[in-house]
């Protein structure tokens, strides 16, 4: 029998580490968010441009995951926050037939005010997502357009993501106000 070395528990870190799905942002040029429609909770379609002109947030996950289970009340904070403007959140659920019966109770107990929509196939995740990393999330602004992207989950990401949603939202107000002054638009500014 050798005798252990330990350059091989190195390697087979570095290994393992390597193997490891990573977290973070996922860099991206801003592009067109691909359509989708999926059922909620209670059985209503819901559309991706039904929320045309809202900053919307996507936000894959499941009953069964860890870091969801801590990303989702936080993000709901987030969304109390915000949900007066003109904000959304879709959370979309990617359990399996066997297991989406838990979903309802699932979202029950975090007190979940924001849509939790179905995607029991994962054809809307993995159109997103292909590595299939969840927790997955996806900014999306006021035209449409993937603005951010994240995979897992890291206390304090949602500070990082609540930033980016402000951003975006005073972006979405400033095009308004400003798609309201021009000339020509038959639309005058509001008195102050």
């Amino acid at each position: 029998m050798r005798p252990f070395h330990p350059s091989w528990t190195l390697l087979t870190a570095g290994v393992l580490l390597a193997a490891m799905p990573r977290t973070g942002e996922v860099r991206a040029e801003p592009k067109p968010a691909k359509e989708f429609a999926l059922p909620d909770l209670n059985g209503r379609v819901r559309t991706l441009s039904e929320q045309r002109g809202k900053v919307v947030v996507l936000t894959f996950w499941a009953t069964w995951c860890g870091p969801c289970r801590i990303e989702l009340p936080r993000l709901h904070e987030v969304y109390k926050r915000h949900k007066r403007e003109a904000f959304e959140v879709y959370a979309i659920n990617v359990d399996n037939a066997w297991t989406v019966a838990l979903v309802p109770a699932f979202a029950e107990q975090l007190r979940l005010s924001f849509p939790v929509l179905l995607d029991t196939d994962n054809k809307v995740a993995m159109g997103y997502d292909p590595r299939g990393v969840i927790p997955f999330t996806v900014v999306v602004d006021h035209e449409g357009r993937i603005r951010h992207m994240h995979s897992g989950y890291t206390p304090g990401d949602e500070v990082k993501l609540e930033r980016e949603i402000v951003k975006l939202l005073q972006a979405a107000e400033a095009a308004h106000t400003k798609e309201q002054e021009e000339p020509g638009s038959g639309k005058k500014p509001a008195a102050g």
